[in-house]
This record gives C-alpha cells, sequence and structure tokens, in this order.
C-alpha cells in the first residue's frame, strides 16, 4: 500500500548501477558508502504501514470499499472539472476522466517563484 505521499511497503527496484544509492541508516548497516541519508526513522519503513489499511479495508467491508473508491473517483473527476481551466491536467483517460487523484502540472508557477507548495496551501485555503 502506499498514498497519502508515502511511506511506501516493498522492496524497492533498481537498476544494477543504482544499487549503491539506495538510502541507509545511521544505526542499522544498510546500503553502502554512497547511499543517501535514511529516509524513515526505521530501516525498512514503518511498521504499521501494512496494518492500518488492513483495518481500514476490514472495517469498511465490501461495499463500504466499493463505495469509497465511487466517492474517491467522483472526488477527483469533480476537482479535475474546477480546476482544468486553471491549470494543466498532466494525465488523463481518453474520455476526459481522472481516476482517483489526478496530476496537476505546476511547472509554468515555478518559473515566477510559486511553489507547489504554495499552490496546495492555497487550494486548502479556498477550498
Amino acid at each position: 500500500p502506499h498514498g497519502g505521499g508515502g511511506p511506501g511497503i516493498g522492496p524497492i527496484g533498481v537498476a544494477e548501477h543504482l544499487v549503491p544509492f539506495l538510502p541507509g541508516h545511521d544505526v542499522i548497516p544498510v546500503g553502502d558508502e554512497m547511499s543517501i541519508d535514511a529516509i524513515s526513522a526505521a530501516p525498512y519503513g514503518s511498521a504499521l504501514i501494512a496494518q492500518i489499511p488492513y483495518a481500514y479495508i476490514k472495517m469498511l467491508g465490501q461495499s463500504g470499499l466499493t463505495e469509497s473508491t465511487k466517492v474517491a473517483i467522483l472526488n477527483a473527476n469533480y476537482l479535475k472539472a474546477r480546476l482544468e481551466g486553471a491549470y494543466d491536467i498532466l494525465y488523463q483517460a481518453k474520455n476526459g476522466t481522472v481516476a482517483h487523484e489526478m496530476i496537476l502540472d505546476c511547472r509554468a508557477f515555478k518559473e515566477v517563484g510559486i511553489e507547489v507548495m504554495d499552490i496546495a496551501k492555497r487550494l486548502i485555503d479556498y477550498g
């Protein structure tokens, strides 16, 4: 499972020449001398990363999980419809819809000093 910006779980697949750059850890030796700093407190990810979504899925049940998926897709397409005049949408299906999330292209804003975080906070401010 992944989502909400991470952290993810499971193996990381990279080409052989990138292995030396995989995340390291300050206490437990993983990776090698070229590894980047740790990306979480635990060397192999969050201990609860699988249990929390499992409990959530069990709590929702089959019909609740289906309904929450439908609502997520509906919400993403509502936001797309509201924002597509002001932002480019990076991926849409052939019929113009998005799945449970959408990706806004914010690169043009960066050229004038506006960061993605600025846009995200403004969207939160104005709902």
